[in-house]
């Protein structure tokens, strides 16, 4: 959850456990994450724009670097 509960709206929900007007069934299936599948043999985490972005970064720094490390 991402919000968090006042003092009364707990009171409320386990007055609402407790009588039965809420089903916890109910509630944990409405709580349940989505699994996403992941490929491990070809991970992607970057897309090919990012690794060109993060390549030419990577070029500028060791140009600068060639270039100031003699001095």
């Amino acid at each position: 959850m991402s919000e968090v509960l006042s003092q009364s709206e707990i009171d409320n929900l386990l007055k609402a456990l407790n009588s039965g007007e809420l089903d916890v069934e109910e509630i944990k299936d409405k709580d349940e994450k989505q699994v996403k599948n992941y490929d491990f043999a070809r991970p992607t985490k970057f897309s090919k724009e990012h690794l060109r972005t993060l390549e030419i970064i990577f070029e500028h720094y060791g140009r600068l670097h060639s270039t100031n490390l003699p001095a």
